[in-house]
């Protein structure tokens, strides 16, 4: 195969595994935080092979697992966020319509119980319903001092069909929607708060306390949404009028709750998008399309502050992942230590939870000569036939929750939904290699 062929052969199976992990957290055609993939795609269809024992081959690293919620409840479910005293988790999911009546289109938002016997999870409490009926929903984050407030990105009502942006590979039927309805919001969840010892009297002429609330509002789509450690700063992706290279897009922004601004962090063409605050509070990860090549990879870049303490930009940018996978849904560690993303490194039609080292020294040496990406350790969390994707840590980083594909099948699907699952984390059984 000559160098052109090459070169096309690899886009093209970026370009496959792209529409595939953007079709699976955008339901309906509404972009998540995190993009995963859908029903039928993510994993090797039931055949007589033997399935991979998943328990053995992780048993290093993640043991106890646990699937929090089921077919019988949501036609697929994913993105989940620990509170921050963890015992509660917010989630968007499809719930199983009754009756037999076609499963909405649009992602609904909830928060969960979860179920504990001493420091171990078992299951989870019945799911709440936060978002209003019809609306499209994406990336639910818990205040971080705040008991029983939730942020998320929600078009309140149903979003129109005629959106004029969208993110699409190449000619591919399949378009990522950013509905220009997305807004940044609040609700007060009164069930949470009361958990957590605040009394839901407090909120009681509170419109957020009945409803869903923007928390701004912008021209265009606005979401990817998460709070600052101590909840004064919302980092959230904006898709810009202009598209690059004739692509929708997006850069990351921070709006500051207190004089109600807006400084714009990443501004570069490619979609950069779900992003988080570092657990110091001095870095964020995020993923792109920075090549504009249809391979999303991982990135970090450390904060420029203004004299007030104000995050206004980057002052550095590193490239974690570089290669010919698509690399999603990064999330710190609370060690800061290291980050967890999904990745079709190890197939292009299945997804994988790898880790990834922030090695100081190597961070510092980046250099076009030195590429941080080319040196840092990696390591292969997850080990299943279906998609493992979205994975985030409870507050003491001792358990991992994911999006799995490894539930038993429901009667005429060639493959398990789309999950929550957590497992107790090890980290000092992860073997890191470069």
């Amino acid at each position: 195969m000559g160098t052109h062929e090459a070169a096309r052969g690899g886009r093209v199976a970026a370009a496959t595994a792209l529409t595939r992990a953007v079709a699976f957290a955008g339901v309906g055609g509404v972009c998540a935080a995190c993009v995963a993939q859908p029903p039928g795609v993510g994993g090797r269809p039931a055949s007589a092979s033997a399935p991979l024992d998943w328990k053995s081959l992780e048993s290093g690293v993640l043991t106890e697992h646990v699937q929090l919620t089921s077919r019988e409840q949501f036609v697929k479910a994913g993105e989940s966020y620990f509170s921050p005293d963890g015992a509660w988790v917010v989630f968007q999911a499809v719930p199983v319509p009754a009756g037999g009546a076609e499963a909405d289109p649009f992602y609904s938002m909830y928060v969960m119980k979860l179920v504990r016997e001493g420091d171990r999870i078992v299951g989870a409490e019945s799911p709440i319903l936060i978002s209003p009926p019809g609306s499209a929903n994406t990336c639910g984050w818990f205040h971080p001092t705040l008991p029983g407030v939730v942020l998320l990105g929600s078009t309140i009502d149903r979003p129109k069909t005629d959106q004029k942006a969208g993110f699409q590979v190449g000619m591919r039927k399949y378009v990522w929607l950013f509905p220009d309805e997305m807004e940044v919001c609040e609700r007060f969840v009164p069930e949470v708060a009361a958990a957590m010892g605040s009394p839901a009297s407090m909120w009681a002429d509170d419109r957020r306390a009945t409803m869903v609330a923007p928390v701004f509002s912008r021209p265009q789509y606005d979401a990817e949404c998460s709070y600052s450690s101590d909840g004064r700063f919302v980092l959230y992706a904006h898709v810009r009028p202009q598209k690059a290279e004739e692509r929708a897009d997006a850069d990351i922004w921070i709006y500051d709750t207190r004089t109600r601004r807006h400084h714009p962090i990443v501004v570069a063409d490619g979609y950069d998008g779900g992003p988080f605050f570092s657990p110091d509070g001095r870095r964020i990860c995020y993923r792109s399309d920075r090549k504009l090549n249809d391979q999303l990879q991982i990135f970090v870049a450390d904060l420029r502050f203004d004299d007030e303490g104000v995050p206004v930009g980057i002052e550095r940018e590193y490239a974690i992942t570089d290669n010919e996978a698509v690399n999603w849904a990064p999330y710190f560690h609370p060690s800061g230590k290291f980050l967890v993303y999904g990745t079709s490194q190890v197939s292009h039609s299945n997804y994988e939870v790898f880790a990834v080292e922030l090695d100081a020294a190597t961070l510092a040496a980046d250099s076009p000569a030195r590429p941080a990406a080319k040196s840092l350790r990696s390591a292969r969390l997850t080990s299943a036939d279906g998609a493992d994707v979205l994975p985030v840590f409870d507050p003491t980083g001792t358990w991992m929750m994911w999006t799995g594909q490894r539930g038993p099948r429901a009667e005429g699907e060639q493959r398990p939904s789309s999950q929550l699952w957590a497992a107790r984390f090890n980290a000092s059984g992860v073997r890191w290699a470069k």
